[in-house]
């Protein structure tokens, strides 16, 4: 999820939603998948104390920075963005904007999928195994939060031959074990009539928000498994998974603070808004990045200044990790 709007909504929606909405929700449904590879030693050689290095990532880059040529890189958003669609146009809102011009500058064609971030899973994975199909051209995928469920329901429903026109996938912060944020919205019955309507008049459905789920996501999880295992063997996959510190001294340090310290509570890691080990693919390398809220990975400048990253170097450090990450690695 990005945008002020939605998170304004989360908050309310925390603050607000009786008790018995509030499930708690328990660590153990939140575990690293036994199948999936730590590379997160990857990244951390990259870094110069808590900081990326640019000459260490550009020396990872390097050797796979050919593979980016005349690629189509297809940027996968998240929940809700198409409300932050007409801000980006206008240079008001920078989601992915600064990453898709240096991506522009390696040769690579960059667009953002024609989805309704608002509409089911299913209803999006048509979508984007209709764009890798009709591609003349290798097609890397970047995902977004909800961005990633979409992308991997293409991924379980392409043939070998659509398989074989993937380059790579990166997915950021992908609520694939679910999201208890998402389990209190959905369960809240005072509220879910309107939550439902508001959906739809969006363009989207009352199912996306199940969608997000504990309970769908994890019984998708486990129907899908050997799918997921043979998708990893044709397309170089990396998950990124964030957590986002407690905050030092009495003032949140980010908007995401309701979310993260609701989660905290109940023993589990998190960006604000997926469990830190909801984001890791089963059969997949994977990196565990500390100090990152749940739009960190795609706009490293907070409000008010404070720049937690640079935009371009992260996504270049995941590209070195994920074009050169193990195929079929377990």
């Amino acid at each position: 999820m990005n945008g002020y709007a939605r998170r304004l909504i989360l908050a309310v929606c925390l603050a607000a939603a009786p008790q018995q909405a509030l499930a708690d929700p328990r660590p153990s449904d939140f575990t690293i998948p036994d199948s999936a590879v730590d590379v997160t030693a990857r990244y951390a050689s990259l870094l110069d104390g808590d900081a990326l290095d640019p000459t260490l990532v550009e020396a990872a880059f390097a050797p796979v920075r050919h593979l980016m040529s005349g690629v189509r890189v297809v940027i996968v958003p998240s929940y809700l963005t198409d409300l932050l669609m007409p801000g980006r146009e206008l240079g008001l809102i920078d989601y992915f904007s600064d990453q898709q011009l240096w991506l522009e500058s390696l040769g690579a064609e960059t667009v953002l999928a024609p989805v309704d971030t608002e509409a089911t899973v299913e209803t999006n994975g048509r979508v984007l195994v209709d764009m890798v199909e009709a591609s003349d051209r290798p097609v890397c995928f970047i995902s977004h939060s909800k961005g990633g469920i979409d992308t991997l329901e293409a991924m379980i429903h392409m043939t070998t031959a659509e398989l074989s026109g993937v380059r790579c996938w990166i997915a950021l912060q992908a609520p694939f074990g679910g999201s208890p944020i998402a389990d209190a919205a959905a369960s809240w019955e005072d509220a879910r009539m309107i939550i439902d309507e508001l959906l739809t008049a969006l363009g989207g459905s009352g199912r996306s928000l199940d969608d997000l789920t504990v309970p769908v996501r994890q019984a998708y999880m486990r129907r899908a498994d050997d799918t997921i295992r043979e998708v990893t063997c044709h397309v170089p996959v990396l998950s990124v998974a964030t957590v986002m510190p407690q905050p030092e001294g009495w003032l949140p340090q980010s908007r995401f603070e309701p979310g993260r310290l609701w989660m905290a509570w109940h023993g589990i890691w998190s960006d604000g808004v997926v469990p830190t080990y909801a984001s890791i693919l089963p059969h997949a390398p994977y990196i565990i990045v500390d100090g990152l809220n749940h739009t960190d990975t795609v706009d490293g400048d907070r409000p008010f200044g404070d720049r937690i990253h640079n935009d371009v170097v992260f996504l270049k450090a995941l590209l070195a990790i994920a074009l050169r990450a193990p195929v079929c690695a377990v």
